[in-house]
């Protein structure tokens, strides 16, 4: 089975729900170096006579273990960044890759079993890091994991694995900075497929709470004020990989929800609506150069909108969009947003390109630009035509 197009939604912590199927560790490949993130294969066979469910998530807790040291970490799933749950059928074989980042104090042969799975071991050879500066010798702090104070922290909030990142987040300064913008996303889930229910009834951890904030910022004012800002809360629901016969097709997913949006106002400058959408989620992607495409039309109906203040929002917003992204793992991804209203169309165009191959290696940003030519962009202007350049940095895209 090919992997998933990895934008595709964001991080979740699972284990294999494995019943009779047969889970197996692939092996590491060229002897690594303390420090060094590995990945490592998982296979599961359905060695039965009918098909199989099989549930994998984006996080894994394993073990390693060398000369009598032992080090907690967390492998981390990267042919796909959530939760998945696969039909695996009679005799057939799902097969996934998840990365683990080597403590640098775990050397020789190492052993490295994942608790959660029955008899899933695998042995490598792991040579020592190399010595550090003499400034970093005195350190103190443990490394028994990617990271000890969040991992640490976590015992103390359990639930915190259930959030992940939503829509893309980013700062973006206009040409004409009063056309500035910045947005935050997060998403929550209801459920989490570790608990016995979710065994029985793996769908519900399709339902999701998610927060969206989209603030318009005028920089070209003194005081720089926010010309607008909409709040956008809403319940909705993420099908699983919904099987197909179409061969091109990497991945189908249904998507369905309930958005409230609304810029916080009273009186006169008081604008909300509310919309019930569905939203199928189609995906291709290109193994060998690792190429995808996504493709989202979504289709809604408005409820209880704000009558006094915007009552002909539709006329503006419309009831259909299409949304389109291409791109390349770890490279650029373009996305475009295109709506009709009878007022006009609409068409937003992000592209986004990691600044560390460019420059600042370390640095975990995207750049990005963004051309809008769009009505209602702000809730405040509903009316209104917005067309802007913008650039700017995005840490979800």
């Amino acid at each position: 089975m090919r992997p998933f197009f990895l934008f595709m939604m964001l991080l979740f912590g699972t284990a294999v729900h494995a019943d009779t199927l047969d889970i197996v560790l692939g092996t590491v490949g060229p002897s690594p170096t303390a420090g060094e993130t590995i990945q490592l294969p998982l296979y599961v066979h359905n060695a039965g006579a009918i098909p199989r469910s099989v549930t994998l998530g984006a996080n894994l807790e394993c073990r390693l273990i060398s000369e009598g040291d032992a080090a907690d970490v967390i492998a981390r799933r990267v042919d796909t960044d959530q939760t998945s749950t696969y039909t695996i059928n009679a005799n057939g074989f799902l097969k996934a890759y998840y990365a683990i980042r080597l403590p640098e104090a775990i050397s020789g042969n190492v052993q490295l079993t994942i608790p959660s799975l029955a008899d899933t071991t695998v042995f490598f050879p792991v040579a020592a890091a190399p010595d550090k500066e003499e400034e970093d010798q005195f350190a103190w702090v443990p490394r028994a994991t990617d990271e000890p104070m969040d991992s640490l922290i976590q015992l103390y909030q359990p639930y915190v694995k259930n959030i992940s990142f939503y829509e893309p987040m980013f700062f973006l300064v206009g040409t004409e900075p009063k056309y500035s913008k910045f947005q935050i996303s997060l998403k929550y889930r209801f459920f989490n497929p570790e608990k016995k229910i979710l065994r029985r009834y793996p769908w519900l951890h399709g339902f999701h709470f998610g927060y969206t904030q989209t603030s318009f910022w005028d920089l070209s004012s003194d005081s720089a004020p926010f010309e607008d800002t909409s709040y956008k809360p809403e319940l909705f629901f993420i099908s699983d990989r919904l099987d197909t016969n179409l061969l091109s097709l990497d991945g189908l997913f249904i998507k369905a929800g309930l958005r409230h949006e609304s810029n916080g106002r009273g009186g006169e400058f008081s604008r909300g609506t509310n919309t019930a959408y569905v939203e199928p989620i189609l995906l291709f992607y290109n193994e060998d150069n690792r190429t995808g495409l996504k493709i989202t039309p979504r289709i809604w109906a408005y409820f209880r909108n704000e009558n006094e203040n915007n009552p002909d929002i539709d006329a503006y917003r419309g009831y259909f969009n299409l949304g389109v992204t291409l791109g390349k793992a770890d490279s650029w991804v373009m996305d475009t947003n295109m709506g009709l209203a009878s007022q006009g169309g609409s068409v937003q165009v992000d592209v986004t390109y990691p600044l560390s191959n460019i420059i600042f290696n370390p640095f975990d940003v995207y750049v990005q630009a963004q051309y809008v030519n769009q009505l209602a962009e702000s809730l405040l202007d509903y009316k209104e035509r917005t067309e802007a350049f913008r650039l700017g940095f995005a840490i979800v895209r």
